[in-house]
């Protein structure tokens, strides 16, 4: 039995020896630092360790996880193996826990401070104002885009993140996110390029605080087959009219607009379908704008098809659209003025010989009158029809009757 307990004892001696076991007191601590790629989650699964622990020991990570961040935990609450797929060499303190704790305890406290003072100086200052906080990290300019003005920011430094920008001018980076989209969807796209230019490129360097301006230009190269899209971020200089829809979307005004700057201006308009109903024929016409169908028509509900823009420079209160008609006559010409509340279509008859009709049957015939030189034209659910007169006939009017 002696020999058996020597053996015991002499084989529990070797394997300790082969696996040394480490007793950490209750105040000993690691700490590290966090590589790129790691998110609270994979770092939590990592360490074997609940992100509430990571929290405790490190408040500031509530302010968000980022790379090169150094963090601190109890030896006595993760595994040196585990910290080692962190940082091939974390650093041990013996007894320093209470001392580093009290410390990042002290430093998050001041940092919450800081925030705080920061929020009560910036309710009181105006959007120009922390704009010009921001001027030593880019170059800004007020412009306008389809009549609404904003601060565009431009220029931006090399060496500059969203999270500086965010931080100097006291504007959120959900709340830049928001601005941007809303002047990208206000300024329309025309081709993917703009989309590109004015979308994507912004909100994913919001998205991504700690990205220079410098490694977003490689990020675009590798987006976009080479291409270096250029970075701008709006401020509405009025931001307190902007609202989302329930689906998150942001809410473009529903206005009149005083003048049209482009088609672009048509387009904001018409998104929010505006009706207009006829004095002669209480007809209801509907003229709507989305990204994916284009310029749609309704008569009292009902689908007309696809109409036509086209606006003058020497008359930015007017604009000639081109409702869906006949094969063989081309757009019917309708004439929109904006002029507030008391905006109007007039649906303006045509001059022309070409008379046609329906056949008992059902089919168009065509024929000719010397005595006809003007079509009268009228709107109904059915589609366009007109009368052929010899005098020059009066517009059917259409009158703005609300979105």
């Amino acid at each position: 039995m002696d020999n058996f307990i020597k053996r015991v004892v002499f084989f529990l001696f070797m394997l300790a020896s082969i696996h040394p076991i480490k007793a950490y007191n209750s105040d000993d601590v690691f700490f590290f630092v966090v590589p790129k790629g790691y998110t609270m989650t994979t770092l939590s699964n990592t360490l074997s360790v609940s992100q509430e622990v990571l929290y405790k020991y490190n408040p500031n990570l509530r302010n968000g996880l980022t790379a090169g961040i150094q963090i601190y935990l109890p030896a006595t609450a993760v595994s040196e193996d585990n910290l080692k797929k962190v940082d091939a060499a974390p650093t041990f303190a013996g007894g320093a826990l209470n001392s580093v704790y009290s410390f990042a305890l002290s430093e998050y406290g001041k940092s919450v401070q800081k925030q705080n003072e920061l929020a009560n100086l910036y309710v009181n200052m105006s959007v120009k104002d922390r704009i010009r906080q921001g001027g030593q990290l880019y170059h800004y300019d007020e412009i306008s885009i389809e009549g609404e003005l904003f601060w565009y920011l431009n220029n931006i430094h090399m060496d500059v993140t969203a999270n500086q920008i965010s931080e100097t001018t006291g504007i959120p980076l959900d709340q830049l996110k928001l601005y941007c989209k809303y002047a990208a969807e206000l300024k329309g796209y025309d081709t993917q390029d703009e989309k590109n230019r004015f979308n994507i490129i912004c909100q994913y360097y919001l998205s991504h605080p700690n990205t220079t301006r410098k490694e977003l230009e490689d990020i675009s190269r590798a987006m976009f087959h080479g291409h270096n899209y250029h970075l701008s971020i709006y401020v509405p200089t009025d931001p307190s009219s902007l609202k989302l829809n329930a689906d998150g979307s942001v809410d473009l005004p529903a206005v009149i607009p005083s003048k049209i700057e482009s088609a672009k201006t048509l387009r904001k308009f018409f998104s929010n379908s505006p009706r207009f109903k006829c004095s002669q024929t209480n007809v209801t016409l509907t003229l709507s704008y989305n990204a994916t169908d284009g310029f749609i028509a309704y008569a009292d509900g009902k689908r007309l098809g696809k109409f036509e823009v086209d606006t003058r420079e020497d008359q930015p209160q007017k604009a000639l659209i081109g409702l869906p008609w006949l094969n063989g006559y081309g757009p019917a010409p309708i004439l929109l003025t904006l002029n507030g509340d008391n905006t109007t279509l007039a649906l303006l008859p045509v001059q022309g010989e070409e008379n046609l009709s329906y056949n008992s049957r059902g089919y168009l015939q065509h024929g000719r009158t010397g005595n006809t030189t003007w079509m009268q034209l009228s709107l109904s659910s059915d589609g366009l029809s007109f009368t052929p007169v010899d005098y020059k006939p009066n517009p059917e009017m259409f009158h703005f009757i609300g979105f």
